[in-house]
């Protein structure tokens, strides 16, 4: 009790002492979070800030071949999507890390995935962007254990000063592919208000090839997805803004299993549904010139009802209470961006299961969970100009949780411009990741429509990580741009899971009708006893990964961009209980490849992006889980090209078509993917009441 008042006591003093501290003179190399700008006028590949953050504006975002931020990521260097991850959509890894070292922000704050959990891509909206920011590398300070990868920064657009800005989308194409989505931003007397609905639909398809594992459920397989999602910020007071956030989205999905042989088991499909709400409102000040605070309070909940593999319901929630303040200020010949912050969470999780069928072992029940955490951390960043050329980030956030106890985590990162055009960059971070409620208490329950079923451990320990970073990015001139990074990751006490290999899972029933007759005859309820395996949450020993990436970009002609990418990834696996030396489904050599080029005359654009990756170990779980895989059997080279063409109809409309996989790849180291298919969508801009037209 009295380390959380430490906490709690020590924030109340450290925020409001950037406001007593002296005024800061002009800083040009500091630039307050979220008010960054270029610094010069080459188009760079990254901010030039000491952490590496790479910048994809929403003109790039309308040219590429992608229709949600799971196809987004996908085509960013290092970063590599799975298409489902116990029971997520699409999910994101980068430099090898699991994804639950990822997080996916949307105007700062979490929008999908299970409560400090992973987060799913596939439900984040990308026609309303403005910007996406990728952060590689240890973002822990601010983030903690869930952004010791990186983070994904979805930013949308914001209200015009005046008038009414908005787009409309719509599309259809292959497996039964639906897409409607609509944004509107505008203003309201004082206050702006951003809207955004989407509606997108796609049937599942027949897995083809040699890939170990389906995530498809057969072609009779439907998933729907519905996504509402607002803003409105308001300004009393020329220095004060105030703003809330509202999201609601819904899941549909339909699983229609297949045997063995690709056949349908069964007719009636089994159901999933899920239903998100989330709800930020919160506040930013400017409190001098050099001061500025903002808070926010946010409340995140998500229902699950699912008759996949085994009936049960699922509530999750988490409350979230963030406090940031930043101040900039001089200390002899240096110049600083001090930022204080206090972050405060308590997620929950509430399960209910079915009724065990009998002789069925109790541990693989789903059982009644209800349990709660609270935790809290206090962070100090400081972004100092040590020269005209070199710039420090340092900071510590101390962690207290009502489970593991107080921690500390330290991060520093630098950046050096020797000249104009060269940019070096050196970062390293401790972090640990904390045992999510579901790792902790989770009980059997059926993930990807019943292939395999995960349950917790709630002796798990604590994941610890240590990363270093070291990069380079060389801009000679304006048409190009070079860059290349090397990283190292060490994670103790690893949460993975690993298969119980003596146990069984009891799916359903079946009628069995007993012969001869007479004496007895009749119709019995028999347990069936399927394939489906078992895992349960461990810690391993170590997991290493380590790499280079490379990127080139060049812009031979105004009209035409190209970009290479190069991937090198070396995982390594300890742990006495795993018969493996490396991560399945990580592949060490990937290959990324783009070119767009506007075409005279027409204006017609034409964008091909690609990415080969080399043979991988693979897994039969779909989801990387050690146990299920095996070293002496890897996957093939596999290439997944895809091509967007779009066409402006008129001012403001464009016309665009997506094939995907136009090479009909049937699978990609474990996964079996969807093949060649097509997508043709309109689109269009348009302002009203006095507003410029797009």
């Amino acid at each position: 009790m009295r380390a959380w008042l430490v906490l709690a006591l020590a924030a109340c003093v450290a925020l409001p002492c950037g406001a007593r501290a002296q005024q800061a003179v002009d800083a040009p190399e500091i630039v307050v979070e979220g008010e960054r700008a270029a610094r010069d006028e080459r188009e760079r590949v990254f901010e030039d800030r000491p952490l590496e953050t790479e910048v994809i504006r929403e003109e790039a975002i309308r040219e590429m071949p992608v229709t949600n931020a799971a196809d987004l990521a996908r085509h960013l260097t290092g970063l590599r999507t799975q298409s489902r991850v116990q029971g997520e959509e699409a999910v994101v890894s980068i430099e090898g890390l699991p994804p639950e070292y990822t997080r996916v922000l949307v105007n700062g704050q979490r929008y999908s995935g299970g409560v400090g959990g992973v987060d799913d891509l596939r439900d984040v909206p990308i026609h309303a962007l403005e910007r996406v920011e990728v952060k590689r590398g240890t973002q822990g300070i601010r983030q903690g254990g869930e952004g010791a990868g990186g983070v994904l920064e979805f930013t949308t657009r914001k209200p015009p000063a005046r008038g009414v800005h908005g787009r409309v989308e719509a599309g259809a194409g292959a497996d039964g592919k639906i897409l409607a989505a609509t944004a509107t931003e505008f203003m309201a007397g004082p206050v702006g208000i951003s809207l955004s609905a989407v509606h997108d639909q796609i049937r599942g398809f027949d897995p083809k090839g040699d890939a170990i594992f389906s995530v498809a459920g057969g072609p009779d397989s439907r998933r729907v997805g519905r996504d509402l999602y607002g803003t409105a910020t308001w300004s009393p007071l020329e220095t004060l803004a105030l703003h809330s956030r509202l999201g609601w989205r819904r899941e549909d999905e339909n699983f229609v299993e297949l045997d063995a042989d690709g056949e349908e088991n069964h007719p009636d499909p089994e159901r999933r549904d899920f239903a998100r709400w989330i709800t930020t409102h919160g506040f930013d000040w400017s409190a001098s010139p050099a001061t500025r605070l903002r808070g926010d309070l946010t409340w995140y909940g998500g229902f699950t009802e699912s008759e996949v593999g085994r009936v049960f319901e699922q509530d999750e929630g988490e409350w979230k209470l963030d406090l940031v303040g930043e101040h900039l200020l001089e200390t002899g010949p240096l110049a600083h961006a001090l930022s204080v912050g206090l972050d405060l969470r308590r997620p929950s999780l509430d399960l209910t299961g079915d009724e065990l069928p009998a002789g069925v072992p109790p541990e693989l029940g789903v059982s009644d969970v209800d349990e709660r955490f609270r935790s809290g951390a206090l962070f100090v960043e400081d972004e100092i100009a040590l020269f005209e050329r070199v710039s420090l980030l340092a900071g510590v956030r101390g962690e207290l949780h009502s489970e593991f106890g107080f921690d500390l985590l330290p991060q520093v990162a630098l950046l050096v411009r020797p000249h104009e055009t060269l940019r070096v960059r050196l970062a390293w971070g401790r972090n640990r990741r904390l045992p999510t409620l579901e790792d902790l208490y989770q009980p059997a329950v059926p993930q990807l429509g019943g292939a395999y079923f995960l349950a917790g451990n709630p002796d798990l320990e604590t994941e610890s990580s240590v990363s270093w970073r070291a990069g380079l990015e060389w801009t000679p001139r304006e048409w190009i741009a070079a860059s290349v990074t090397g990283f190292w990751n060490e994670i103790d006490d690893a949460v993975r899971s690993i298969r119980e290999r003596d146990l069984n899972v009891v799916t359903g029933f079946r009628d069995i009708e007993l012969r001869p007759c007479p004496p007895r005859c009749g119709t019995i309820r028999q347990p069936i006893v399927v394939p489906a395996p078992l895992f349960r949450k461990h810690n391993l020993d170590a997991l290493r990964t380590r790499g280079i990436e490379a990127d080139l970009r060049v812009r031979p002609h105004p009209r035409v961009e190209t970009r290479l990418a190069y991937t090198f990834l070396d995982t390594k696996v300890v742990d006495s209980n795993v018969d493996l030396d490396e991560l399945p489904n990580a592949p060490r050599h990937v290959v990324d490849a783009a070119v767009a080029a506007r075409m005279p005359r027409t204006e017609t654009n034409v964008a091909l992006v690609g990415r080969w990756r080399g043979p991988a170990i693979v897994e039969a779980s779909g989801t990387g889980l050690l146990s299920f895989a095996d070293e002496e059997q890897t996957s093939d080279t596999s290439l997944i090209l895809d091509l967007r063409v779009t066409q402006t109809v008129r001012r403001g409309v464009e016309l665009y078509v997506d094939f995907q996989n136009l090479l009909n790849e049937s699978s990609v180291d474990s996964y079996a993917i969807r093949g060649f298919t097509f997508f043709v969508g309109l689109r269009a801009e348009f302002a009203w009441a006095g507003s410029a037209r797009p």
